[in-house]
């Protein structure tokens, strides 16, 4: 089971931000396009699942170079943790999709 304290969830949003401008420094490029996934829905923890992906969202909504893709009809593999191989495959063409929109 994945375990979310309260403190790791609150510092998430901000987590991102510097962990994407780090992506942008390296890269030389401060729009740099990134793209990320929500977390899938049907951990154990679902409570702490949703909190963290409110936090994806609401980072997105400040990156104009940031793109979110969604999970929430993903399966898992029946661990509650990863997603299965069918719900992968969708996610490399969501972020595939995401990508085209932030590059237009």
């Amino acid at each position: 089971m994945i375990k979310f304290s309260k403190t790791k969830i609150a510092a998430y949003q901000q987590n991102l931000k510097i962990l994407f401008k780090k992506f942008r420094t390296i890269g030389g490029n401060t729009s740099l396009p990134i793209v990320t996934g929500k977390l899938g829905s049907y951990a154990a923890n679902q409570t702490g699942c949703d909190r963290i992906n409110e936090s994806i969202v609401a980072y997105s909504l400040s990156d104009e170079f940031c793109e979110v893709v969604e999970t929430s009809d993903f399966e898992d593999k029946g661990d509650r943790v990863h997603f299965n191989s069918g719900a992968q495959r969708m996610l490399g063409k969501r972020y595939a999709e995401a990508m085209l929109k932030l590059m237009e």
